[in-house]
C-alpha cells in the first residue's frame, strides 16, 4: 500500500510540475515573443485559435480516454491501436472546425 501511495505522489508531483513548467514557459517566453514579433492584435488572434483547437482536441482526447477506461473496467484490458486510430481520424474534424473558426472570425 505504501508503494502505491508513493507512486501516486511521485506521478502527481511530476504531472503538476510538468504543467507548471509548460505554462511558465508559455507565459514568460513564448507569448511575449509572439507579442514582440507580431503585435498585440495578432497575438490575440493566435491565442483565440489555439484555445479553439485546444478545446476540440481535449474533448476528443477525453472521449477516447473515457471509452478506454470503460472497456478496461469491463474487459480488464485494452489495446492502444483502436484508440490511436480514433484520435487520428478525429484530427480531421478538429482541423476543419479550427479552419472554419479562422474563416468566420
Amino acid at each position: 500500500m505504501k508503494k502505491k501511495i508513493g507512486r501516486f505522489i511521485k506521478d502527481y508531483v511530476f504531472g503538476a510540475g510538468g504543467l507548471v513548467i509548460m505554462t511558465g514557459v508559455l507565459q514568460l517566453l513564448v507569448y511575449p515573443f509572439i507579442e514582440r514579433t507580431l503585435g498585440v492584435s495578432m497575438q490575440g488572434k493566435i491565442l483565440y485559435f489555439a484555445s479553439v483547437m485546444g478545446l476540440l482536441a481535449s474533448s476528443f482526447g477525453s472521449g477516447a480516454n473515457y471509452a478506454r477506461m470503460k472497456v478496461h473496467a469491463e474487459e480488464g484490458t485494452t489495446v492502444n491501436g483502436e484508440y490511436n486510430l480514433f484520435l487520428l481520424f478525429s484530427l480531421g474534424p478538429i482541423v476543419l472546425l479550427t479552419i472554419l473558426s479562422v474563416v468566420l472570425k
